[in-house]
């Protein structure tokens, strides 16, 4: 749902979501006693704080995977972000094309040695660490992308996922947009 509000005589467009976070009981009473913290690992968006957009099913499958043996939970969170500090690559072309020319400068800077190399233990980091440099360069505070989330049968049967992604993660980098947290259950 997209909205506007005037700012010191500007007009302002926000975007506003619905995400549901996966984790475990203990830590989820921590979140909703406090806050999230961005503990500054890079994932496959980089660094922030993960949900899944408008699927609670898909957060409680992570939920459970990631957590395994304790008590899986899934905080639905309400996210407001000013449009122009939102990077879509879900339904943006342009942001998708934009993250694959800036990947490939930035191999090819690396590999020539034009910059300081840094270390990237995996794709996911790889792209991750794009999506940190992009968002860095550009004031992007959320990151919004199809991935792919894996499922019991993955694990069970040892595949390694799919390159068709199963739903929609937002990263968000700026936690202060999050406005509204609670527990969420299975409809």
């Amino acid at each position: 749902m997209n909205q506007m509000k005037k700012i010191r005589g500007h007009e302002m467009e926000y975007r506003e979501f619905i995400g549901y976070h996966g984790t475990n009981n203990n830590v989820a009473k921590q979140i909703i006693r406090t806050n999230f913290i961005n503990n500054g690992r890079v994932g496959w968006l980089g660094s922030g704080i993960y949900f899944f957009e408008e699927d609670f099913n898909l957060a409680n499958t992570w939920a459970i995977a990631r957590h395994n043996g304790k008590i899986p939970k899934v905080i639905r969170v309400e996210i407001k972000v000013p449009e122009r500090e939102i990077f879509d690559t879900a339904d943006d072309r342009d942001s998708k094309k934009f993250f694959h020319e800036f990947r490939k400068r930035f191999l090819v800077d690396q590999l020539s040695g034009r910059k300081r190399k840094i270390n990237v233990d995996s794709q996911e980091d790889l792209d991750g660490k794009i999506y940190n440099a992009i968002a860095k360069a550009k004031g992007y505070k959320l990151i919004r992308a199809e991935t792919y989330t894996y499922t019991k049968a993955d694990r069970e049967f040892g595949f390694s996922g799919s390159r068709v992604p199963n739903g929609i993660e937002l990263c968000i980098k700026h936690i202060p947009y999050i406005e509204v947290k609670n527990y969420a259950e299975a409809k």
